[in-house]
């Protein structure tokens, strides 16, 4: 059987392997809170659980759909407005 070609032996993993490895360590390290991946490892307070379950019922499309990537108008003002 013909050994590993020094390419392969040569190849380095990509960054994003390493961050997807730190995500994953994440979940099992209370001192590492991930935002990545749309998969925070906080729970949210029950508070916006609430608020999540009464939106999914009035609009469970919108709920379950993406915005853009700058974010919704509305809670981008809420948070500048909280940070002043």
């Amino acid at each position: 059987m013909p050994g590993i070609a020094r390419r392969a032996k040569e190849y380095q993993a990509s960054p994003i392997r390493r961050i997807a490895a730190l995500i994953e360590k994440a979940g099992f390290d209370p001192d590492i809170i991930s935002f990545g991946g749309g998969a925070p490892s906080l729970a949210p307070p029950k508070e916006i659980l609430q608020a999540m379950c009464e939106r999914m019922e009035r609009e469970p499309q919108k709920s379950t759909s993406y915005c853009s990537t700058i974010g919704l108008p509305k809670t981008r003002q809420a948070i500048s407005e909280d940070l002043k």
